[in-house]
């Protein structure tokens, strides 16, 4: 009977039938863990998405098997700023923004795109069963429309508006959880 877990030569043999690159095995054990933080806290802990950036930027630095500094410092700058304006708008934690930079160092510019859009959309999936849950899914679209028409406004006078004023709030949803959703879709889309 084979061990339910292998690691043999930079490889990860799950029950003797997956196989994946050992970085793909920790990159999901950190969005576990921060997704059960985020659960439970709120919030995701600076030393987890630290510790991960740190991996991810040596393993690809000096690995054999890396794909350089450069991939791994583009991917977390691209997997940053794709969530900046979320942050920016009000509508996404500083947190949700560093896992989304610690996923781009381990997958690099291209494969962080992908768990972007797949973790947006598992979010507004998410957003619409936690509003429904809570039974504030007018709310949650009087918020939107409140949203979009301060950018809008901002955007059409092209001048420093007023900040926005607060909305009523539905609840603050744990975001990791479509952020790993999201990528862990791109993973098996990307290892099929």
């Amino acid at each position: 009977m084979p061990a339910l877990i292998e690691i043999t030569t930079g490889q990860l043999r799950l029950s003797g039938l997956y196989i994946v690159p050992i970085q793909i095995g920790v990159l999901v054990l950190l969005l576990l863990i921060a997704t059960a933080v985020d659960i439970r806290e709120r919030r995701i802990p600076n030393w987890l998405v630290a510790t991960g950036m740190t991996g991810a930027l040596a393993f690809h630095s000096i690995s054999l098997q890396g794909e350089g500094a450069v991939f791994a410092l583009s991917g977390l700058a691209v997997g940053m700023a794709t969530l900046l304006p979320m942050y920016a708008l009000g509508v996404m934690g500083a947190g949700d923004v560093k896992l989304m930079g610690m996923i781009g160092a381990f997958l690099g510019m291209d494969g962080v795109f992908g768990a972007v859009l797949a973790s947006m959309a598992a979010g507004g999936l998410l957003a619409l069963g936690f509003a429904a849950c809570k039974r504030m899914l007018p709310q949650m679209f009087i918020n939107l429309l409140d949203i979009l028409r301060h950018f809008h406004i901002k955007h059409m006078t092209r001048s420093i508006t007023a900040p926005m004023a607060p909305v009523a709030s539905i609840g603050k949803m744990p975001y990791a959880v479509a952020i790993t959703a999201g990528t862990l879709a791109q993973l098996t889309f990307l290892h099929l």
